[in-house]
């Protein structure tokens, strides 16, 4: 069987077996498939064809964006499934280099204490010299404004240096079974007072969450 050219101003109907058709100098070319095809089909040539033509172009780039929607949602579930929170922090900076050796531990060891966790970073090598780590006392924490005291946490490291020549107080929380960590993290950023140490002020203020732990410091942006 031979092609069938049909003018773009004819009006008739053509039958053919199952067939495609491109577009020319204002002809349009039915291509046919092989004769033994049992499908045939009527086609017009005319403007209904651009019309059919720009509708499924429209469905197809809308199935796209919605592909592509749901491809980045599945991404951010996946990026958080772990209960990881990042904090925004400036890189190159102690609070940076602090969070990244927290966040590297936990990691590495998912069921490390949280003393453990206070006692890794207060020797941390991006320090000049060793801080002190031991458990906080509950009654007062110091680095917050007003009255506010932080609570919902089972149990808290505190990780910072003995003296007030450096702003520098860093603490690790524990959130008990089933509790926000980020509604905790949230509370803290919210009423951390950089100025609490009498004699400087913190440059930092970084505050993250790694599944049930909350990381909180105040510190110097380098103390090299």
């Amino acid at each position: 069987m031979g092609e069938k050219i049909f003018s773009r101003r004819q009006g008739t109907y053509a039958i053919c077996p199952a067939s495609i058709w491109t577009e020319g100098q204002g002809w349009y070319k039915i291509s046919p498939v092989p004769e033994n095809d049992p499908i045939g089909r009527r086609v017009r040539p005319g403007p209904y064809t651009y019309k059919m033509k720009g509708i499924l172009t429209m469905k197809k780039m809308t199935a796209m964006l919605l592909a592509l929607v749901l491809v980045l949602a599945l991404a951010a579930c996946g990026g958080s499934g772990d209960g990881s929170g990042a904090p925004s922090v400036e890189k190159d900076t102690l609070g940076a280099a602090l969070w990244n050796e927290f966040e590297a531990y936990v990691t590495a060891h998912p069921e490390a204490t949280v003393q453990e966790i206070s006692d890794m970073l207060a020797g941390s090598s991006a320090l000049p010299y060793p801080m002190t780590s031991s458990a906080v006392d509950p009654s007062y924490l110091a680095g917050f404004a007003g009255e506010y005291q932080p609570a919902g946490y089972r149990e808290a490291y505190a990780f910072g240096s003995d003296t007030t020549a450096v702003a520098f107080q860093g603490y690790i929380f524990q959130v008990e079974e089933g509790a926000d960590a980020q509604a905790l993290a949230d509370a803290l950023e919210e009423n951390a007072d950089p100025a609490w140490n009498i004699c400087m002020a913190a440059d930092q203020v970084v505050v993250g969450t790694m599944g049930d732990l909350v990381f909180f410091l105040m510190c110097p942006m380098s103390m090299a």
